[in-house]
């Protein structure tokens, strides 16, 4: 299966088609590294679907975002202005549920403050933000 092949054929991504391309990711680093590529493309079409994939795929095998690259591109795309709502949203859900380290909890704080604080971000995603911002918190006073 060709990752991004299999991202943009697709006239109406439906949810069995991420469900698909998020279990073949899931199945190497390799292939988890493709999706994170198309997830940080230019395309928004691939992007946005690509974000959603990783989203699901995380969630099948959470270890796929043991390289700390991974997780820095995460951090990274939530300060970019330019980002999907649906990628930015793709991109929290996935950094909500899993430990941030701690050389990146400080520009994850900075990245969630500003979300929610910009009034013009979808609820839902400044919901997402508060809640990273609540588990880093916890996690912090219990060090």
């Amino acid at each position: 299966m060709n990752i991004v092949t299999s991202i943009e054929r697709a006239e109406r991504f439906q949810r069995e088609d991420a469900v698909g391309i998020a279990r073949y990711a899931a199945g190497s680093q390799a292939r988890f590294e493709k999706l994170m590529a198309c997830m940080l493309s230019d395309q928004d079409h691939l992007c946005k679907r690509a974000a959603w994939c990783v989203s699901l795929a995380v969630q099948i095998k959470p270890t796929l975002l043991s390289k700390r690259k991974h997780m820095e591109a995460l951090v990274n795309l939530l300060g970019k202005q330019t980002v999907l709502p649906a990628v930015r949203r793709s991109c929290l859900g996935v950094l909500r549920d899993a430990e941030i380290p701690q050389p990146l909890q400080e520009k994850a704080i900075f990245h969630c403050f500003e979300i929610v604080q910009d009034q013009n971000q979808p609820v839902a995603i400044r919901s997402s933000a508060l809640q990273i911002l609540g588990n880093m918190a916890i996690s912090i006073s219990s060090e």
